[in-house]
């Protein structure tokens, strides 16, 4: 008797990775990749000319990944460029509560070394008895120091956990490229942000403290 695969969830090998669903999800998905695939061929669209950033580089303390094609749909790179306007939390405190963040950023340090950081620290010390939560803390501050638009910087940590590029030095990378990518096509550049911190702020106080 054959097996029906329409309600059967299934893990399957495609040429785009490991797919998970029903049979018939899979193979909508792989149609949806195969597009977008085929609208990246397309060179006569400006958005897709090649815009080099090479792992030499280190932008805002951060390195790069290497990359020469766009890293996202044209569609959704408009949509993060129009949200790139929108209003910036008030400060530090309101952005904590915005940015939602998977259990990996609590897991590796800000440049994505799994376990990196404090968990490095001796087995007895207090760093890495509470280096889950003050890698999280660390993270989280250094993200929001970046120079980018709260909202967007907030798209980057859903991005990077969807994809397993959990970390400050992901979203560095992901905003830089945007900034050229628009410069590239518009011939100017995106506004920068300053982040806002309460005026007795203490890193080092926010990061060690219970």
């Amino acid at each position: 008797m054959s097996r029906n695969y329409s309600f059967t969830l299934l893990k399957m090998n495609t040429k785009y990775g490991v797919m998970f669903g029903t049979y018939d999800q899979i193979q909508e998905d792989i149609k949806h990749q195969d597009k977008i695939a085929n609208e990246q061929k397309d060179l006569t669209n400006p958005y897709n000319k090649d815009l080099v950033i090479k792992a030499t580089e280190y932008v805002n303390n951060y390195q790069m990944y290497n990359t020469l094609r766009p890293i996202l749909r044209e569609q959704d790179y408009k949509k993060l460029i129009e949200l790139w306007d929108s209003p910036d939390c008030k400060d530090f405190n309101e952005f904590i509560t915005k940015c939602e963040v998977c259990t990996d950023w609590y897991k590796q340090d800000e440049h994505g070394n799994c376990y990196g950081g404090f968990w490095k620290y001796p087995e007895n010390s207090y760093e890495k008895q509470n280096a889950f939560r003050m890698s999280y803390r660390k993270n989280i501050v250094k993200l929001y120091s970046l120079p980018f638009p709260d909202n967007i910087l907030i798209e980057t940590v859903n991005i990077g956990c969807n994809n397993r590029y959990e970390s400050v030095r992901y979203s560095a990378f992901f905003c830089e490229w945007l900034s050229r990518k628009y410069k590239q096509l518009n011939g100017k550049c995106l506004r920068s942000k300053k982040p806002v911190f309460d005026s007795e702020w203490d890193e080092d106080k926010y990061v060690y403290g219970k």
